[in-house]
Order: structure tokens, then C-alpha cells, then sequence
């Protein structure tokens, strides 16, 4: 199967999505207590399992773009670097507009002032 750029650059922005998704909402938010890494950890699975054979589940720039330097193929370099970006950029601006119609305070914003 051929995975276009634009396929893949949608699959690893929803791969990216999920783990920002996840790690903003048992982490960050602390909503997940002792179990956010098991929930972290599971995402990583499935975005592995999902997008494995499709892009290679980089999800992550440096990851991608190391094997793409040390073999000189750098066409889809874009792709790798912008993807996880706006992915992750996604995930925060749906985190942060459920945090505010949950009436929920963001985790910076919960900080107490110094």
C-alpha cells in the first residue's frame, strides 16, 4: 500500500493528538493519579500498532529525521518535523477549551501565584 504525504502527515498529526491528549489529560491535569504512565504507555501501543505500517509511528521529529539524515533522504523531512507540531497544538487547544467548559482551571493556571 502507498501512503501519500498527505496521508501521512494526517495519520501522524491524529498519532500525535493522541499522546498530547493523553499525557494533558493524566499527567498534566493529574486526573489519572499513579496510573498516568500505564495510560501514557498504552497510547504509545496503539499509536504504534495504528500508524506503525502506515508512516512508521514517528510521532516524534527526532526520531524520524535521524535515520533520514544518516541515510540522505530527506524528502518527507517536512512532513516528520510539521505533523507532531500541529498535532500536539490541536490536542492543547481541545484540552484547554474542555478545561473551560468543564470550568475546569488549566494546571499553569491552578499554580499558585509566588
Amino acid at each position: 500500500m502507498t501512503i501519500t504525504p498527505a496521508i501521512g502527515f494526517t495519520v501522524e498529526v491524529v498519532l500525535a493528538f493522541f499522546l498530547v491528549t493523553v499525557v494533558l489529560s493524566t499527567a498534566v491535569a493529574g486526573r489519572a493519579a499513579h496510573l498516568a504512565p500505564v495510560a501514557i504507555g498504552l497510547t504509545l501501543v496503539f499509536n504504534i500498532l495504528m500508524g506503525g505500517a502506515l508512516t512508521g509511528a514517528a510521532f516524534n521529529p527526532a526520531r524520524a529525521l535521524g535515520p533520514m539524515i544518516v541515510t540522505g533522504n530527506l524528502d518527507d523531512a517536512w512532513l516528520y518535523v510539521l505533523a507532531p507540531i500541529v498535532g500536539a497544538i490541536i490536542a492543547a487547544v481541545v484540552h484547554l477549551g474542555l478545561s473551560v467548559l468543564t470550568h475546569e482551571r488549566p494546571a499553569a493556571a491552578a499554580a499558585p501565584a509566588e
